[in-house]
């Protein structure tokens, strides 16, 4: 894997190979997708690793907040749910809100908008369909006692390339998103479009 430390959109390249197998003449034909991931937003390197992979789609994604970072996400992609972070809500010591947001057939994520310092404090989603989720989250700690201090940090935009969709999700956490980084698939079917 090769990632770039660059803010050029697309300029962070990670290619994976798909494999499809020709039968005639006993032949296997590979064809090579290019995947994109953007930088690592969120500085801190506390928590575990995570990684959800290069996914064909997503159909569901539920933000967990406290109010004031992202406690953890949630993510249905074609074959598998995928977590990170803290995902539980509903006890007397745990005040997480859960935000779901459902795609339509045919609506990918198109950019993310995400606010971090330290964590990540805020995000939020919006597809090819002008729909969007959030962002949800908070402006981070500064004010709060018993808490690592985490200023509000800045609200960036991350689109998508050209013909890509958000396709899976990297980062590390552990009782909130220490980091996060987004994973750009090719969109099904969108060089096929007629013009």
């Amino acid at each position: 894997m090769n990632i770039n430390d660059s803010d050029e959109e697309g300029s962070d390249v990670e290619e994976a190979a798909d494999t499809n197998n020709n039968n005639n003449n006993n032949k296997t034909q590979q064809k090579k997708n290019t995947f994109k991931l953007s930088k690592s937003y969120g500085t801190s390197t506390g928590g575990e690793k995570w990684d959800h992979g290069n996914n064909r789609f997503l159909s569901k994604i539920t933000v967990y907040t406290d109010g004031h970072v992202v406690k953890g996400i949630e993510v249905k992609y074609a074959n598998s749910t995928q977590t990170a972070g803290d995902t539980s809500t509903g006890s007397l010591t745990n005040k997480n809100k859960a935000t779901s947001f459902e795609l339509q057939k045919g609506e990918v994520i198109t950019s993310v908008l995400l606010r971090s310092n330290t964590y990540v404090q805020s995000l939020g989603f919006t597809t090819n369909k002008g729909r969007t989720l959030g962002p949800v989250g908070g402006k981070g700690w500064s004010k709060l006692v018993g808490k690592s201090k985490d200023d509000e940090g800045q609200e960036i935009k991350v689109a998508a390339p050209i013909n890509f969709q958000l396709c899976g999700m990297m980062g590390r956490a552990g009782s909130w998103i220490d980091t996060i980084a987004f994973r750009w698939g090719p969109v099904p079917n969108a060089n096929n479009k007629k013009k």
